[in-house]
């Protein structure tokens, strides 16, 4: 071959290395796009999650203190209702008739007496004056 055909092909072997070099530089720039465009999602979703996480645990706080609440009422419920029967025992130590049982059909009549007063109040319909006697 003659010093021409040498320097072409030289030549041709350059252009060929630039041009290999310039199509792995497009895709690897092409991957790195992507894969910039899927970091950038992916801490979206990590920011959506932390919030998400932090509502949850918002929520469970807000469980929890309701939870006590109820438990201090119910413990507070508890000892009035503790003191309010031995107030009621104290009040019934000289009434000969406090150890009689009362009978059922008079407790059954006091309680449909306190349904239906009850009922009255939740409709929003119950009389001012306090109680009223049965007719």
């Amino acid at each position: 071959m003659s010093a021409l055909a040498w320097r072409l092909v030289g030549g041709l072997a350059v252009v060929l290395c630039l041009v290999g070099l310039l199509w792995f530089a497009k895709a690897k720039t092409e991957e790195a796009a992507s894969l910039s465009a899927s970091l950038e999602q992916s801490r979206l979703n990590f920011q959506l999650q932390q919030a998400a996480t932090r509502q949850i645990e918002q929520n469970y706080q807000e469980a929890l203190h309701a939870i006590d609440q109820a438990e201090r009422d119910k413990r507070s419920m508890g000892q009035r209702s503790s003191k309010l029967q031995r107030e009621l025992e104290q009040l019934q130590l000289g009434v000969p008739c406090a150890a009689e049982p009362i009978p059922v059909a008079v407790v059954e009549r006091l309680r449909e007496r306190v349904s239906t007063a009850n009922q009255a109040l939740q409709a929003g319909s119950a009389q001012p004056g306090g109680a009223h006697p049965d007719p």
